[in-house]
């Protein structure tokens, strides 16, 4: 709904349960560092 492409709505709604996705694991990695 905010305008973001597909992919990236799944990261974000996923980045804490990545389930084997390396690309939210990477984001779930950055998002713990701040």
């Amino acid at each position: 709904r905010a305008g973001a492409r597909p992919r990236v709505a799944r990261l974000v709604a996923r980045h804490h349960h990545a389930g084997g996705d390396p690309e939210a694991a990477l984001l779930h990695h950055y998002d713990d560092l701040e």
